[in-house]
């Protein structure tokens, strides 16, 4: 097979009318083989090799025609050959050159792809780990608080009942706590900064006038407290106007020496300049000699502002700075407000606990009364049911003194009755097959049920040995067409491994006809039996139906136990009908 797809190609392929001439030449006869093929290459060899008979045959100019035909022809093929040798390999090149960077690119896209799928997986884990780590740590505190709850309620040691125990100490516990609350809010609410808080929520406030000590800050406010106010306002604001006064002095007195500063480095400058820059200096001093003069007008200017217009601004600020001192009033009332919050809201965190503690225990007393009302419940069930087992225990034995009584009485078994026509003719059918099997008469409903037994293990032995025989015949076909199949394909494959392609023979042709035969038949025969084998397994397969029967079985076990015992009693009755009837069915044909 290597041999021929390495050297099979399209020249040396037959066609269609080749290969019928072949046939036809087969047929004839005309074939040459062995010797007889031998013998005709040797004569046309000595026909080639030798000039004179070509040269009497042919001719001498043909023959050179010809072969100089032939031998363009052959080395144009050739040529082209040659050519279609160097494109296939040029291709086969570039083919690879292809592969080896479609290689190259899928790797490195494999390893990106890997390498981002990495980082995405360890971002994953990582954040799986973290959650892993937080719900770890939730179920640990779930755990521990039902380690804690379950030990709380657990039943090893004195159980507590809240019903019957003696409240008087948590209620005196209760009302010192509800009077440390009390005594806690006249401290913080009624006494101290906050109380200030609390009258300024509801009190009304006013500007101070220092020049008019007889407004007021506060109204309610005394006169001594208030003048003290203003005098400590009024020593402020003196101090606030000197200060600042003497701020501005200092700023003016640095201007000035910055300015005569900035004067001398000029005339150093000047100084120092070459003697045919000097001519101007004339001109300079003039501007110099105008400069102070006017620097002279400025500074009276600015002793009069000193004197007058900046003492004026200083005292207009000193009354804007009581604004600040105000503000800063102000502020510190914002403090004393946030204060006031803060005890307010550790006065509500106490409230609220105690209220936690007054809610746990109601709590406690109602799961305590709903378990003392299940308890009651149960004891009442439980009572019910003692009383109603006694009544069955007490029923259970009159009826057995009953029977044994009736045993005593009793001398003739019981007979079937003649009016029942479904007896009668059970009793028939199983009578008759009785006498062929040479038994009892069935003349009691005892034996007609002991006969109604076997006849149903009967049935179930049958139908294990027809399951068996199923099974033991579906061996058998499986082992017969398996080796049906090991012989067509020795017989199909057999010269597969030899390397000339071998023609089918006529014999093997009609194997195969046969063996296709030999397998439609098989195939029916296999049919036949599955079918048969399915037939006999949906007599005992569990229908889908069923399903949903045993969900409601399921349903019915825990919830309504009354309703699957009827259920189970209605399936035992339908199943006896089933079986007389099918009996009946099966002997009456």
């Amino acid at each position: 097979m290597e041999w021929i797809c390495a050297n099979l190609s399209a020249a040396n392929v037959l066609t269609q009318q080749e290969v019928a001439l072949y046939m036809e030449l087969v047929q004839d006869g005309k074939v040459l083989e062995g010797e007889d093929l031998d013998a005709a290459f040797a004569s046309i060899s000595a026909f080639e090799s030798d000039r004179s008979i070509a040269d009497a045959v042919l001719g001498v100019e043909e023959s050179a025609k010809l072969l100089r035909e032939e031998t363009a022809a052959l080395r144009a093929e050739a040529e082209a050959l040659r050519q279609r040798s160097q494109r296939m390999l040029a291709q086969r090149d570039l083919l690879a050159a292809q592969d080896a960077e479609l290689v190259h690119k899928r790797r490195v896209v494999a390893k990106t792809a890997d390498a981002s799928r990495r980082a995405r997986l360890a971002a994953v884990e990582d954040q799986l780990a973290k959650r892993n780590a937080e719900m770890n740590q939730v179920l640990e505190d779930l755990a521990s608080a039902a380690e804690e709850l379950a030990g709380h309620h657990s039943q090893d040691g004195d159980q507590v009942y809240l019903s019957v125990q003696d409240m008087r100490n948590f209620t005196s516990q209760d009302a010192s706590c509800s009077h440390q609350l009390d005594a806690y809010f006249t401290r913080q609410f009624h006494e101290g900064p906050t109380a200030v808080v609390a009258r300024q929520g509801i009190a009304d406030c006013s500007w101070v006038v220092l020049d008019d000590l007889s407004d007021r800050f506060v109204k309610g406010e005394s006169a001594s407290t208030y003048a003290q106010r203003v005098l400590e306002l009024r020593r402020l604001r003196a101090i606030f106007g000197i200060s600042e006064r003497q701020w501005v002095d200092a700023q003016a007195e640095r201007a000035r020496q910055r300015e005569v500063l900035r004067v001398a480095r000029l005339q150093q400058a000047e100084s120092q300049q070459p003697a045919h820059l000097r001519s101007g200096t004339d001109a300079l001093r003039r501007r110099q000699a105008d400069a102070e003069a006017a620097l002279y007008g400025a500074r009276g200017k600015e002793a009069a502002l000193r004197e007058g217009a900046v003492a004026a601004l200083c005292w207009d600020l000193a009354a804007l700075q009581d604004t600040y001192i105000l503000e800063g009033d102000y502020d510190l009332k914002i403090m004393r407000h946030e204060y006031y919050l803060q005890q307010q809201k550790k006065f509500i965190g106490y409230l609220v606990a105690q209220q936690a503690r007054h809610l746990f225990l109601q709590l406690a007393c109602y799961m305590e009364q709903c378990g003392h009302r299940g308890a009651h419940d149960l004891l009442c069930v439980a009572h019910r049911e003692v009383e109603a087992l006694v009544r069955a225990t007490e029923t259970r034995s009159e009826r057995c003194s009953e029977l044994k009584r009736l045993a005593t009485q009793a001398q003739a078994p019981a007979v079937i009755d003649e009016r029942d026509p479904l007896l009668s003719r059970l009793r028939d059918l199983l009578g008759s097959e009785k006498d062929r099997s040479a038994g009892p008469p069935l003349a009691t409903a005892d034996a007609l049920v002991r006969r109604l037994r076997q006849l149903q293990g009967d049935v179930r032995a049958q139908r294990r040995e027809l399951d068996e025989r199923l099974a033991t015949d579906k061996r058998d076909v499986t082992a017969d067409l398996y080796g049906l199949i090991h012989q067509m394909q020795r017989r199909l494959f057999g010269a597969a491994a030899t390397v000339q392609p071998v023609l089918t023979p006529p014999e093997v042709r009609d194997a195969l006809s046969e063996l296709e035969a030999a397998n439609q038949e098989l195939s029916g025969v296999i049919e036949k039996v599955s079918n048969e084998h399915r037939h006999r397994a949906e007599i005992v397969r569990h229908h889908p139906h069923e399903i949903g029967l045993e969900r409601q079985v399921f349903v019915d076990f825990f919830s309504a136990p009354d309703r699957l015992r009827a259920h189970v009693h209605e399936l035992q009755e339908r199943v006896r009908a089933h079986d007389i009837s099918a009996d009946f069915l099966q002997r009456t044909a």
